[in-house]
């Protein structure tokens, strides 16, 4: 039996970029939550997540490794690491360069909003 394609249902081509597109908007938009919250003072990776708990707190992995990713570009540095209650912790603080880029990709995505709200 042949079964017919609803036409407003998308083919696997349309889910593949619906799923990539998607996959690097939550990726930017993960790097820059990290890098807002710690240009407004610096935390430990976890002292992040708990605040990124409004926004679909991200596994405790794909924080860890968007830190080290965000630390290897030069974008983060950690100021060494800090005895707490919990233990020891590494808080992480935005250097020149991440501000930079955070005021940037502010600054783009606000106009390319404007732009689709402009469409709309």
């Amino acid at each position: 039996m042949v079964r017919l394609r609803d036409k407003d249902s998308p083919d696997a081509f349309e889910r593949f970029l619906i799923k990539r597109t998607e996959s690097a908007v939550d990726t930017a938009f993960l790097w820059l939550l990290i890098l807002k919250l710690l240009n407004k003072k610096p935390m430990s990776a976890m002292e992040v997540r708990r605040s990124l708990t409004r926004f679909n707190t991200p596994h405790k992995t794909t924080l860890y490794a968007t830190v080290k990713m965000l630390q290897a570009m030069k974008m983060i540095e950690a100021t060494g690491p800090v005895v707490t209650e919990r233990g020891k912790e590494k808080p992480y603080m935005v250097t020149e360069k991440g501000r930079k880029i955070l005021s940037r990709a502010i600054h783009h995505l606000r106009s390319r909003l404007e732009l689709l709200v402009e469409i709309i």
